[in-house]
């Protein structure tokens, strides 16, 4: 992440030397381009355009609320979105629940604008973490790449677990498995996953001595030797994940939540899963 701004209103230009925009709060206006901008990605269906629809009317019916945060890129006409909230029950977590751009000009560093004052409005807000759930559909796929194009050396995961082949199979329980990429140019050696329970203690560690430049490699709390993490005794929950590479690295990571919804006895049948991203520790 940059400096966090001081302005919430900031100035941007795109890569590619678009006409200087502002990237702004909301508007009662900004409603009727954004729906159509969502249609157009051709990414959403009609209930999740609702949803999104949903979110912009809750923020400005209601200025006072502190749950979404909207800001919109004019460049003279609305070129782009992203909406952001506290993440719930945590105290420096935020989702970044949307992020679009027109269609007509993807490429040209709008989305990566967004995305940055995104991460620096959140950093002057005290947050430390950005999570941006994503779908594993093909629909999704130009997003997916979106949030690969960039690397970083550090990156953190929450919400990770692991359990038991017994609860796992019987579904009480799920698994956490982490795909990391080094998407730099060049070898990268002696990358660490630290597990973390719910107070924040390292509780083990998995070391991948090598990733070759454009390989993935995977990990799961099974690799730092525990069989149980991330559950208490106490019927809490919690785990995270920190990945650290060496100086100058790239990498991106995906955590996928599996469930097992159905098994033969031994091994599981039929899985339900959910990804999302690991993203940069400021």
């Amino acid at each position: 992440m940059n400096a966090p701004s001081n302005n919430p209103t900031a100035t941007v230009k795109s890569a590619h030397r678009l006409a200087e925009a502002a990237i702004r709060p909301l508007q009662p206006t900004d409603i009727q381009p954004l729906r159509q901008l969502l249609t157009e990605t051709e990414v959403f269906n009609g209930d999740e355009i609702d949803i999104a629809l949903e979110l912009m009317h809750a923020v400005l019916d209601n200025p006072d609320q502190k749950d979404y945060i909207i800001r919109v890129y004019d460049d003279g006409e609305v070129l782009g979105y992203y909406c952001i909230g506290p993440t719930p029950a945590t105290t420096s977590t935020f989702d970044l629940y949307w992020i679009a751009t027109k269609p007509s000009v993807q490429g040209k560093g709008i989305g990566r604008a967004l995305n940055a004052h995104a991460e620096e409005l959140i950093r002057s807000k005290g947050g430390t973490l950005v999570i941006a759930e994503t779908s594993s559909t093909s629909r999704y796929d130009k997003t997916r790449n979106f949030y690969v194009k960039a690397g970083y050396e550090e990156l953190a995961l929450p919400y990770v677990r692991y359990t038991a082949d017994a609860t796992y199979l019987g579904g009480t329980r799920q698994r956490v498995f982490i795909a990391i990429q080094n998407v730099g140019g060049s070898d990268v050696s002696d990358v660490t996953v630290e597990y973390l329970d719910k107070n924040g203690v390292v509780v083990g560690t998995h070391t991948i001595a090598s990733i070759a430049a454009g390989a993935k490699a995977n990990s799961n709390a099974s690799n730092a030797g525990l069989t149980e993490f991330g559950y208490y005794d106490d019927n809490t929950f919690g785990g995270s994940v920190i990945i650290t590479g060496p100086a100058g690295s790239q990498l991106v990571a995906i955590a996928r939540v599996n469930t097992c919804t159905a098994n033969n006895g031994s091994a599981c049948t039929t899985l339900a899963g959910e990804d999302y991203n690991a993203m940069p520790v400021p």
